[in-house]
Formats: C-alpha cells, structure tokens, sequence
C-alpha cells in the first residue's frame, strides 16, 4: 500500500488521473443508483394505480405492503421452484435418452 502511496504521491500525474478514474466511477456509481430510485417509485406508482383501478384497498402502512409482498414473493419463489422440478424431470428424461440412443450405436458397432 505504501508503494501506491509513494508512487501517486512522486507522479502527480498519474495521481490526477487516479482521481478522475475514481470521481467517474462513483457518479456512474450515483447515477446507476438514481435510476434504480426512479424505477423502484415507477413500479410504486403503477401498483397504486393497479390497486385503486380494480378497486382493491391501497395498503396504508408499512406492514400491509410488506405483507403483501412477502405473500407475492412466496407465490412467485412457489411457482418457480414448480416449474424448476419440472424442467430438471424433462431434462434427465431427455438425457436418459440420448445416453441409450448413444449406448445403442456403440454396442450395435
């Protein structure tokens, strides 16, 4: 470390770069930031609007909209964990298969 130190310190160079490198990467950093914000108040947005056009109760406090996400979330990890069985059976089937389709040429040779 303090060969980067001293190395910056006898290169001022260099060390302006550095500090221009590290001032880009954090406003990228802020900037990507910033746009998650705006996103995330988006979705909050269209779920109000979801909620108050079919005439659902629009959640109040915090434990209702967490509630109802962990509820969302658990339906969603449920299903995926379904589907995921689903394609892990289709798969070793379709691997079963080939293995025999391949055992076959071998042994018929």
């Amino acid at each position: 470390m303090e060969l980067i130190i001293d190395y910056f310190s006898d290169q001022p160079v260099y060390l302006i770069v550095a500090v221009i490198l590290a001032i880009a990467i954090l406003f990228s950093f802020i900037k990507k930031l910033v746009k998650l914000a705006i996103v995330v108040a988006a979705v909050f947005v269209l779920y109000i609007a979801y909620l108050t056009w079919t005439g659902k109760d629009v959640p109040v406090s915090y434990e209702d909209v967490s509630s109802k996400v962990k509820g969302k979330v658990e339906e969603g990890l449920q299903a995926g964990k379904k589907v995921g069985q689903e394609l892990i059976g289709k798969s070793k089937e379709k691997i079963l298969e080939e293995a025999e389709k391949k055992l076959d040429k071998i042994t018929s040779d």
